[in-house]
């Protein structure tokens, strides 16, 4: 069901509260999947005779939120790419050789040669990509350094099939984010960007 909201949340009492135009309900912490809710923000619920039974937030959490340093020197060029995301954008591999994986954005009414590509990118010095590929899921790319990855030992890392030491410390880890919670990202272990 959705619609409802949460009103009320203490993280350390693991309780809160979520209201709709039907009402008000509670909720222990023990049904929800994030532990990190914002008042106000929409939820996703399940109910089993008027009681809520499993809770999750619509909108994604960042799956590099935790992680301490972002590539300032990549923030622009990647937020120009992310800006062409989403909605009637395709992701699409149009080049692949030896350490280099060059993407483009496309319309996906209207793909090159009819007009050209919304957005490009290279990643140089691939060593990693699992990534799908043609969708518009997407809506972001972030930047971490593998280093910084690799210390924080997040959950999703698992997600991943390479190990942690097989990864430089030098190179960076490219996330490939969507806005709707529990989907899967795409990643892209690579020594530059351009």
């Amino acid at each position: 069901m959705s619609g409802w909201k949460i009103v009320e949340w203490s993280r350390e009492k693991a309780r809160g509260a979520i209201e709709s135009n039907v009402g008000r309900l509670p909720f222990d912490g023990h049904v929800a999947l994030v532990d990190d809710f914002r008042i106000g923000e929409t939820v996703e619920i399940r109910l089993m005779n008027g009681a809520v039974t499993r809770i999750a937030p619509i909108s994604a959490r960042s799956v590099v939120e935790n992680i301490p340093a972002n590539w300032p020197h990549y923030d622009k060029l990647l937020a120009r790419f992310s800006s062409h995301m989403g909605m009637g954008s395709d992701l699409v591999i149009v080049g692949a050789g030896g350490d280099r994986l060059e993407l483009e954005l496309w319309d996906h009414e209207w793909w090159p040669p009819s007009v050209p590509a919304l957005a490009k990118v290279t990643f140089h010095e691939v060593t990693y990509v699992q990534l799908e590929m043609r969708t518009e899921r997407f809506s972001r790319i972030t930047a971490r350094a593998w280093g910084d990855v690799r210390n924080a030992n997040p959950p999703w890392i698992r997600e991943l099939s390479i190990g942690l030491d097989d990864v430089d410390t030098g190179e960076v880890l490219f996330v490939f984010e969507d806005d709707t919670f529990g989907a899967r990202p795409g990643f892209v272990i690579a020594s530059s960007v351009t």
